[in-house]
């Protein structure tokens, strides 16, 4: 009886072990020369994490930003539109009357500015920017410490935030539930070897639990990342990346509260990439 004992336990520890490895994945895809697709699913600092980033090299892709003022649109349709390689959803917008709420230049022009209301309550989606060059490189900008963030050679700005790393080190984060608790987020980050990563984390799923921007920074700084910021997260994070399934969908947009490619919610804006062959559109 004890053999037989000692042989069910074996058993149930295979079994245990076999149900914890069907939720574990991972795996690298190259895109394209210069752009690369790592997705993961599995336990991460005790939680069960689904992510997806996207590796550019700057050599041989750029960047753009695209908007629509008066409505909203999947990022789906933004990258799709534009003939665009990879999109992720980039800022905070008016979710009933569409437009950014913060900071947006394109072309050189500026489009719409922070609401007042965002600036007067010290909020930290103020406090950086995603900034173009005419050739397409990205920088992140603190906009509470340097001035400059509104410089000429930028065509495209967008004010976000928080920001989540400068040179390498974590900025600081207030106390509040917006930062503090689990949600799906999405950010871009600059590596110290030049590499440009748009990452996502998915969330509000038994299957995916989501990060507190802490844990997002922690996460990002795992990857290598050394200047970082927060995009919109929430029902917004959605990664595409052209000639997927799902209209390109690769994350679990959490809109429709599934786990799946479905979930996709409409946004003001995206960050788009595109092969530097490629003629800005």
């Amino acid at each position: 009886m004890r053999r037989w004992g000692i042989l069910l336990l074996l058993l149930l520890i295979i079994l245990r072990g076999n149900s914890q490895s069907a939720d574990y994945s991972f795996f690298t895809k190259k895109i394209d020369r210069g752009l690369r697709w790592h997705q993961f699913h599995g336990p991460w600092e005790g939680q069960l994490q689904h992510t997806n980033i996207l590796r550019i090299n700057p050599r041989r892709y750029r960047l753009d930003l695209a908007f629509e003022q008066d409505t909203l649109l999947p990022t789906s349709t933004f990258a799709q539109r534009a003939a665009a390689r990879a999109a992720i959803n980039a800022g905070f917008f008016d979710i009933r009357l569409g437009g950014s709420v913060t900071f947006l230049r394109s072309d050189s022009q500026a489009i719409t500015d922070n609401r007042p209301n965002l600036v007067e309550s010290d909020n930290e989606i103020t406090e950086g920017a995603i900034a173009i060059t005419a050739d397409g490189r990205l920088y992140i900008r603190n906009t509470r410490q340097d001035t400059s963030w509104r410089d000429s050679r930028y065509l495209d700005i967008l004010v976000t935030g928080p920001l989540l790393l400068e040179k390498g080190d974590p900025s600081p984060l207030q106390d509040r539930v917006f930062n503090s608790a689990r949600h799906p987020r999405s950010g871009a980050c600059i590596t110290q070897n030049g590499s440009i990563l748009l990452v996502t984390v998915d969330g509000r799923n038994e299957k995916a639990a989501g990060m507190s921007l802490t844990e997002f920074t922690y996460y990002l700084h795992q990857k290598g990342c050394w200047d970082a910021i927060n995009l919109d997260g929430g029902g917004s994070t959605t990664l595409v990346i052209a000639g997927q399934p799902d209209r390109g969908v690769v994350n679990m947009p959490s809109d429709n509260k599934q786990f799946d490619h479905q979930g996709e919610r409409a946004v003001a804006n995206a960050l788009l990439v595109f092969p530097r062959k490629a003629t800005r559109p």
